[in-house]
């Protein structure tokens, strides 16, 4: 793994193959992934989400050389279409062209939960979560609209309070500082 100012780059510990390669790139663009980075990421300028290294060293990834072949395969080729229709929108980084690679997204969560044989519900709720703070994350990024609380049924305006009168009354039982202070001395 190496760091950047702007990017971290993550490499195998073993000599990978490059369909091996792939599958991995395929899990690295799951649901389960985008949970994690949504989880422990921090939000930094715009809508971009900062991943530090330690965090990225503790991303969950299964160990591809004890898969089968079959679904190595599947991955691999699944991650070749991910990357397709990537190229071919323009890229990943809006989250219209993010929502133009969802059903590829669920396609290789599906597979993953199909190798691993963990409960399918798992991706669902990984994909869901992500979902809610990825949207909580770019809420906060948006510029607000001043004087205004959005609430969940509607706009609420937000006022000043009404500006206070100074007594201006005579009779007020108000001193200043330095005639109080006379008038305890004698």
């Amino acid at each position: 793994m190496s760091l950047d100012a702007d990017f971290i780059a993550l490499k195998p510990n073993w000599k990978s193959k490059d369909k091996e390669l792939k599958a991995i790139l395929a899990y690295l663009n799951s649901s389960f992934v985008r949970f994690y980075i949504e989880l422990v990421g921090r939000a930094s300028g715009g809508v971009t989400i900062s991943l530090e290294v330690d965090q990225a060293k503790q991303i969950p990834v299964p160990d591809i050389r004890k898969m089968n072949d079959d679904g190595i395969d599947r991955l691999a080729i699944l991650f070749d279409a991910l990357e397709a229709r990537a190229r071919e929108q323009g890229g990943a980084d809006k989250l219209e062209l993010l929502d133009g690679l969802r059903d590829l997204v669920v396609k290789i969560d599906e597979e993953i939960v199909e190798i691993l044989g963990i409960d399918p519900s798992l991706a669902k709720m990984a994909a869901r979560s992500a979902s809610i703070l990825m949207e909580r994350r770019l809420s906060k990024m948006s510029e607000a609209e001043p004087e205004v609380l959005k609430g969940e049924e509607r706009t609420i305006r937000i006022t000043a309070p009404p500006k206070r009168r100074r007594r201006t009354d005579a009779n007020a039982n108000v001193a200043r500082l330095d005639e109080w202070t006379k008038t305890m001395s004698s």
